[in-house]
């Protein structure tokens, strides 16, 4: 929305927020307001009926050696928060590098906008070139609609997932090959 700047106008974000959500029937964050130039703009998003909250912990295999695995968790511009789980093969320096590579770019292609099965090859084709060693990652990734509810999960070489719902445990699993 573009406004013109008058010296009357004073912007209150929460009385944006609660006319917009009137109007639309639908409940917003509050909102962002910027100014370009005289102009302001008002961006909107609405609010998400799911919150995620989740924690991590790593652990080495052998003691004063480097984890090999790897995560990254964000929320996309499309509404959904978005885990990826990465296990470099091996131990110590080599297979973290090669987890933390794998999340790192499967993280900044979904960013970009690329769908899961596109990012997982490509990054595939990377470790491939990373090196004249194998270089080899598993890949466990999933991404929930924070509007809908809705899971879609993703697998490269990962072992089985397990997700309770309604207090039924059910078990998600691909046999493939690691990226």
């Amino acid at each position: 929305m573009k406004l013109k700047k008058t010296p009357e106008l004073v912007i209150n974000k929460a009385r944006v927020m609660q006319l917009c959500s009137l109007a639309c029937e639908r409940d917003f964050e509050i909102p962002t307001v910027s100014q370009v130039g005289g102009d302001f703009y008002i961006t909107l998003n609405e609010k998400a009926k799911i919150a995620v909250d989740f924690g991590t912990a790593q652990s080495s295999a052998r003691e004063n050696t480097m984890c090999g695995d790897a995560y990254k968790a964000f929320t996309d511009s499309k509404g959904h928060f978005v885990m990826i789980l990465s296990d470099g093969m091996g131990s110590g320096e080599h297979a973290a590098l090669d987890s933390m590579m794998t999340a790192g770019l499967v993280a900044r292609m979904i960013r970009a906008g690329f769908r899961f099965g596109p990012a997982i090859k490509l990054v595939n084709s990377a470790l491939l070139l990373k090196s004249e060693d194998e270089s080899l990652a598993t890949v466990d990734a999933f991404s929930i609609n924070l509007y809908t509810g809705s899971a879609n999960f993703y697998k490269a070489g990962a072992e089985a997932s397990f997700v309770m719902k309604n207090g039924k445990v059910s078990k998600i699993e691909n046999l493939s090959l690691p990226a």
